[in-house]
């Protein structure tokens, strides 16, 4: 869901091989309207924002890192 979240406009749910949801994807995600897309979008998996802050800190840590180490090989 998180992709779809990223790169569509639009968004069709489905369940059963029926279309129970259509609409822009602000839309759908920020307001779903049927008891299926409300259940779906609840499953999905949340980040902790503690674990996402520290993976942040991180990857700017080793961003820096890189950027000494290409210095010091010039």
């Amino acid at each position: 869901m998180t992709v779809v979240r990223q790169i569509a406009t639009r968004v069709a749910v489905r369940t059963n091989g029926t279309v129970v949801e259509t609409g822009d994807r602000d839309t759908v995600f920020g307001e779903p309207r049927h008891e299926y897309t409300k259940r779906l979008l609840a499953a999905v998996p949340r980040i902790n924002p503690e674990w996402e802050a520290a993976r942040k800190r991180n990857a700017g840590a080793a961003l820096g890192r890189e950027g000494l180490h290409e210095r010091a090989c010039e």
